[in-house]
C-alpha cells in the first residue's frame, strides 16, 4: 500500500510541475493590464514613447536607446507604426510553481517602474523599451505582429519571501502600421 501510495504522490508531483512549467510560459498569460506607454515611429529609427503619466522619451536608433524627451513629438502623419503597450501582473504564493493573474487596482505601483524609477532615472524604462521596440520591430520583419498581439512576455520576476513573488510581464495592442 505505502508503495502505490508513493507512485501516486510521484505521478501528481511529476504532472503538477508540468503544469506549472506550462503556466509559466508568458504566452498564456493574459493581457489585461495597465496601458503604460504608446510607441510611435516615424520612420526605422525615430520614434517616441508616451507614458499614460504623461512622461515622454524619444530614440533616433531604432530603439536602442532611449532618452528624456525635450523637444517636441512628432507629428501624428509622419508614424510608419504605432502601438499601445500593456503592463500585466502575476502573483506565485509556491515559490514560482504557479502564477495567477494579479488583477486589483494596486498593480499601477508595479507598471511604474517601466516610467521614471526613483533610484534608476530612466535606466529601466530605456532597457524596457529597448527590450519592446526590439520584439515589435522583430515581429513586424518576419509578419508575425498579429499573432504576436496581445501574447503576455515576462520582463521580471521580484520575490517578497520564499514563497511569495511577482512577474511582471507586457504585451502590445491596437498596432498601427501607415
Amino acid at each position: 500500500m505505502k508503495i502505490l501510495i508513493f507512485l501516486l504522490y510521484i505521478t501528481f508531483s511529476f504532472f503538477s510541475s508540468n503544469l506549472s512549467q506550462n503556466l509559466h510560459n508568458a504566452g498564456q498569460f493574459p493581457s489585461n493590464g495597465v496601458k503604460i506607454y504608446t510607441l510611435n515611429f516615424a520612420d526605422s529609427n525615430n520614434g517616441w514613447a508616451e507614458s499614460y503619466l504623461g512622461n515622454v522619451l524619444n530614440t533616433s536608433d531604432g530603439g536602442n536607446t532611449w532618452k528624456e524627451c525635450t523637444e517636441g513629438i512628432i507629428e501624428e502623419e509622419v508614424r510608419t507604426w504605432s502601438a499601445d503597450i500593456f503592463c500585466a501582473i502575476f502573483i506565485s504564493t509556491d515559490e514560482g510553481n504557479t502564477w495567477i493573474e494579479y488583477s486589483k487596482k494596486e498593480q499601477e505601483h508595479f507598471c511604474q517602474v517601466y516610467f521614471k524609477d526613483e533610484n534608476t532615472g530612466w535606466r529601466v524604462a530605456e532597457e524596457f523599451l529597448a527590450s519592446v521596440t526590439d520584439t515589435i520591430n522583430s515581429a513586424l520583419k518576419k509578419g508575425e505582429h498579429d499573432s504576436k498581439a496581445g501574447v503576455v512576455f515576462k520582463c521580471r520576476e521580484y520575490y517578497t519571501d520564499k514563497n511569495e513573488g511577482w512577474t511582471l510581464g507586457w504585451c502590445y495592442r491596437n498596432l498601427v502600421e501607415n
